[in-house]
């Protein structure tokens, strides 16, 4: 009994190390020991360990930007704030003002187009209103001045009403305030009234 388990332990150690020659000797002959079906699985397991990074960078890079617009929406939301606070005070200065301040008129042909109120862009507003009439009479008393040539160029917190490259009137939010109005509504009003007179 022992002979024979030796015999198959001599018998399986003496296969077990054929079969690593045999493993050896397909190598050094560019075979594989594996089978199509194992290379297939390998292969597809490399393809989706690859896809899985791809896609683990892809969900981080998304993180990275919902964090990036999360930010930049907070701070546009303090900055609105801060904002409207400032248009809130700026306001109630206006309004404290508007019982005690008079408007200096733009008149043109004995006619009041609109009064201007606040200081702007460094004059006074009784200068601002005269350059206002002078730039309206100019423009009336040339023939080639062609009325539907006369524009709005919007622009950051200010409108000006344009003839070709020359600037009539610059209106500010301040100006608008004045009036209670809004700046686009301001604007298309006046622009009527300038057409009207040129």
């Amino acid at each position: 009994m022992r002979r024979i388990g030796f015999t198959l332990l001599f018998i399986t150690i003496s296969l077990l190390s054929g079969y690593s020659q045999i493993d050896k000797i397909m190598k050094e002959f560019g075979f594989s020991s594996k089978t199509n079906i194992e290379e297939s699985i390998d292969s597809a397991r490399i393809r989706d360990s690859l896809k899985i990074l791809e896609l683990v960078g892809e969900i981080e890079l998304i993180k990275q930007n919902e964090i990036l617009t999360q930010e930049k929406l907070l701070a546009y939301e303090h900055w609105k704030e801060a904002d409207s606070l400032a248009n809130l005070h700026r306001k109630e200065q206006i309004d404290s003002l508007r019982n005690i301040a008079r408007g200096m008129p733009v008149v043109i042909a004995e006619d009041t187009l609109f009064s201007i109120y606040p200081v702007h862009g460094g004059s006074s507003y009784i200068t601002r209103a005269n350059n206002i009439a002078n730039m309206i009479n100019t423009l009336g008393d040339d023939r080639r001045v062609k009325p539907d040539s006369i524009n709005l160029l919007v622009l950051d917190g200010y409108i000006e009403i344009m003839y070709n490259e020359r600037a009539i009137i610059i209106l500010s939010d301040d100006d608008a305030r004045w009036m209670n109005i809004s700046l686009d509504s301001m604007a298309k009003v006046y622009k009527e009234k300038i057409v009207d007179k040129v």
